[in-house]
């Protein structure tokens, strides 16, 4: 990992190189966050991360926030996202299949995903079909 003097130092094209690397990569690490953040909530919920429990964690949310440092509202975010692109079983679809294959593939940041995934919640439960108040619990 190079320094910000050594980068201060690097060609115009490298530096540019570097600067879409890290972006490409941190979309991922979120992506990686946000599937994460999803199994853990759905192990909490079945009550299998008992070391989670003794730990004093009362919630999948809780878990993150430690883990990543974040607010616990970045941890509510990141699990209730997580819950729109991780399947409910085996065979089934994620709700929001789009929405979690563009933020698995890193073309979209954990935000964007965010936001289209709660616009589409809010379509569904405006058209009927939906209530994002009884979507898990968070």
């Amino acid at each position: 990992m190079p320094s910000a003097e050594q980068l201060a130092s690097a060609p115009d094209a490298e530096i540019l190189a570097m600067a879409r690397g890290a972006a490409a990569a941190l979309k991922q690490l979120e992506a990686l966050g946000v599937a994460c953040a999803g199994i853990l909530d759905r192990r909490f919920s079945q009550g299998r991360l008992k070391d989670a429990v003794n730990l004093g964690f009362s919630g999948a949310a809780q878990l993150v926030r430690s883990l990543t440092g974040s607010s616990m509202a970045e941890a509510r975010s990141r699990v209730r996202l997580a819950l729109t692109g991780v399947p409910d079983g085996p065979r089934q679809a994620p709700r929001f299949p789009l929405v979690a294959a563009t933020l698995a593939m890193g073309k979209i940041n954990e935000q964007s995903a965010s936001l289209l995934s709660t616009t589409l919640m809010r379509q569904d439960y405006r058209s009927g079909g939906f209530s994002p108040w009884n979507y898990g619990t968070i």
